[in-house]
């Protein structure tokens, strides 16, 4: 059955299907082609990190645009919840960065105080404070920085809530169909 759209996407992955959407809520018609299933790849192996602070000392550009994308997952993740009734998982974990030689304190402690300088949450914390957090890691750590408001989404269903998402906006996803 041929169709007329004003885009094709090819890849029904996040970023195929996170496109057709915002696509579709500007108004065109699009269709998204996949050879295999929905997130079948690439989305689903990745790890789900938002995390745009972790060893950052310089602010430029890439950084912001980082920042920007974590505050826009958090709005994203309520959008797709009232649209689908899908929870993607999002949440301000934060990361535990894990510090085993001096090397790797001095590098970690650098970003601590850049950060802190900038107003960043970002914590400096000892071996045992360490293990306080996670009792389980191995002897030989001497510390950590604990990055607070770094985020994880869980990508298979943030790819599954697009995709759907997308649907009942309108545009039509054809898995099984090479481009």
């Amino acid at each position: 059955m041929a169709s007329s759209r004003d885009v094709a996407i090819v890849g029904a992955g996040i970023v195929g299907c996170s496109i057709a959407f915002e696509l579709a809520k500007a108004g065109m018609q699009v269709c998204v082609l996949e050879r295999g299933g929905i997130g079948e790849e690439s989305s689903a192996a990745a790890a789900g990190m938002l995390s745009g602070q972790h060893g950052v000392t310089n602010f430029g550009a890439r950084y912001q645009l980082h920042l920007e994308a974590r505050e826009m997952h958090a709005q994203l993740a309520e959008e797709l919840r009232e649209l689908t009734g899908i929870d993607v998982g999002f949440c301000r974990w934060g990361l535990l960065e894990l510090l085993f030689t001096p090397g790797e304190i001095r590098a970690a402690d650098r970003c601590y105080a850049v950060q802190m300088q900038a107003g960043l949450r970002v914590e400096r914390l000892s071996r045992e404070e360490t293990l306080t957090v996670e009792p389980t890691l191995t002897p030989d750590l001497q510390g950590s920085i604990r990055y607070v408001d770094e985020a994880h989404v869980h990508n298979g269903r943030l790819t599954i809530a697009l995709a759907e998402a997308a649907r009942r906006i309108g545009v039509e996803l054809r898995s099984g169909e090479p481009a």
